[in-house]
């Protein structure tokens, strides 16, 4: 089992607790670093576009952070945002303040199980929302690699046959009520479903693009509230 691995030219511990980062998220933390560099936040929450500007003001939400790679790159690339982690599970949240400290960077880690609605109220507005959720059918447990299925958490990785989109309907209802103005969520998908997320995100906000990976496979989607 490896326990390093390398995010947006970052070394991060990883253990069986958490997700060893995949080059495709490094495409998800891409997509927002482009898009901050564009846009600045001002304090009525409306944004305004400037090219010399690095959204100082922006208030970010890393669902399910596993490892922390995600908000560890975007941390050390817009260092003046104001970061928030949640995950389940208190073994990887621990991984992840380590990386954290080992980068120097500020994240506020909170235990939280994003499924249950009622811990959403102890959560305040953002202007971004970012998110890797566990996305694979279980049924698909058997076409992994064993190096996924017998090292890597499989609360990270599995979600009901039944209902694959589970995580992506709860992200789309939580950013309704806890997006700012001209707020964003940005998710990694399941190649097969990226058209589904969309259509799940599209019925709580404006509009939503799906977008492809170097390898042409629609693994990404933006829901723009």
């Amino acid at each position: 089992m490896l326990h390093q691995a390398w995010f947006y030219n970052l070394s991060f511990k990883v253990n069986k607790h958490t997700l060893i980062p995949r080059p495709e998220t490094e495409e998800l933390v891409e997509l927002i670093l482009k898009d901050l560099r564009f846009t600045t936040f001002d304090t009525q929450n409306k944004i305004s576009f400037n090219a010399s500007n690095l959204s100082n003001n922006v208030q970010l939400l890393d669902i399910g952070t596993g490892s922390g790679c995600i908000p560890i790159a975007i941390k050390k690339n817009i260092p003046l945002a104001s970061v928030t982690s949640v995950d389940v599970s208190k073994k990887a949240l621990t991984v992840a303040k380590q990386n954290a400290q080992t980068h120097n960077t500020s994240i506020h880690f909170i235990e939280l199980n994003f499924l249950d609605e009622a811990t959403w109220n102890s959560l305040p507005f953002f202007d971004i929302i970012v998110s890797n959720p566990p996305y694979i059918p279980a049924k698909e447990k058997e076409k992994l690699d064993q190096n996924v299925t017998l090292f890597e958490p499989h609360t990270a990785l599995f979600v009901p046959n039944e209902n694959p989109l589970l995580f992506y309907e709860k992200i789309a209802s939580f950013a309704k009520d806890h997006l700012n103005y001209n707020g964003k969520v940005y998710v990694e998908t399941h190649e097969h479903f990226a058209k589904e997320v969309a259509t799940t995100f599209s019925k709580h906000c404006s509009h939503t693009q799906v977008v492809k990976d170097i390898f042409g496979k629609e693994r990404m989607v933006i829901a723009f509230y």
